[in-house]
């Protein structure tokens, strides 16, 4: 109910939005069609967080792989009939459909039952997932400032290389994030022992450092190579930018972790202040060194932020649980 109060807010204004703005058709049909997919997405999103709070992580596993297949399909044809925009978004909102009646059918299959809540309760949790929301929309808006933090420093030629190197480190905070919130059910479990969340953690850090750490030196003397296969020639200034923001990747796996550990042990106002003063910081190292020295700038400003932040959260989840995380030294070899 509370996502349907939400989402319904939503679709208001974004009407009165359109309805004062005087926008022509094709505006109608394309809102309308990322609002419906949008909409879709968010209440299969809700099943998601149902499963993966039962640990039913292979049907999830099953209908996102059954999903992305038909949109790789649907896309693909798009792309070789030479459809419209208006098609391809269709395409989307099918794929999406299919998703939310994948998911809506897995929920009942495993006994879970809907009832209609009363409104109060609704009302209550929306007032206690307000620091959750806050803070993951402020973990959002980290990722999107370098780019438009540094749009109003340099030329458009730069922000395009710097854009094109960006699109992997997004991908990488994707990654990272789908690991915490995949591991947060489990945390949440444990956190009633905080030896035994130690030690989880400290498990999954050293497992996350003997991968991330190995791949990430990899990838920095592969991406050059791989932007310029992607993108062409003309962007082999983004493949050195890559290089350097993919040293970031590690930082931002153990931040993912850290930061799930702190919701799963209720300290909701701590997270919320943590993204609060993070943000703040990378939008303020970001300009600095953006201002002086543009994309490279802004491409140490990630580096910094990331393994400062990765150094506080370690600092704090180690008083806070009285347990060492330990990374062994071969995890780093």
């Amino acid at each position: 109910m509370s996502k349907v109060i939400l989402c319904s807010f939503a679709v208001v204004v974004l009407f009165a939005v359109a309805v004062y703005g005087d926008f022509p058709r094709i505006y109608w049909v394309v809102g309308g069609l990322i609002t419906l997919r949008t909409l879709m997405q968010s209440c299969s999103q809700l099943q998601i967080a149902i499963l993966k709070s039962l640990f039913k992580m292979h049907l999830i596993g099953i209908i996102q792989t059954f999903h992305g297949g038909v949109l790789f399909l649907g896309i693909g044809i798009a792309f070789v009939q030479h459809w419209s925009v208006v098609t391809l978004l269709e395409i989307l909102v099918a794929g999406q459909t299919l998703k939310l009646l994948f998911m809506s059918t897995a929920v009942p299959w495993i006994r879970i039952r809907p009832r209609w809540p009363v409104f109060s309760t609704c009302f209550a949790l929306m007032r206690r997932s307000i620091p959750l929301g806050l803070g993951y929309a402020l973990a959002n808006l980290i990722v999107r400032a370098d780019v438009v933090v540094l749009s109003l420093l340099v030329q458009l030629p730069e922000i395009g290389q710097f854009s094109a190197a960006d699109n992997l480190l997004v991908v990488a905070y994707l990654a990272a994030w789908l690991l915490g919130s995949v591991l947060l059910p489990e945390m949440v479990q444990l956190s009633d022992s905080v030896e035994r969340l130690g030690q989880f953690m400290s498990r999954w850090i050293q497992l996350t450092s003997k991968i991330a750490v190995p791949a990430a030196l990899i990838l920095f003397l592969t991406a050059p190579r791989a932007i310029t296969t992607l993108y062409g020639p003309d962007f082999a200034h983004a493949g050195v930018l890559a290089s350097w923001m993919i040293l970031a990747c590690p930082f931002i796996a153990f931040n993912s972790l850290f930061l799930h550990h702190t919701i799963a042990t209720g300290a909701k106002l701590a997270y919320l202040k943590i993204m609060f003063v993070a943000t703040l910081f990378a939008i303020v190292l970001t300009y600095l060194l953006g201002h002086h020295f543009g994309a490279a700038g802004v491409t140490a400003a990630i580096v910094i932020r990331e393994s400062l932040l990765s150094v506080v959260l370690w600092l704090r989840h180690s008083r806070s649980s009285g347990v060492d995380v330990e990374i062994e030294v071969s995890a780093l070899s």
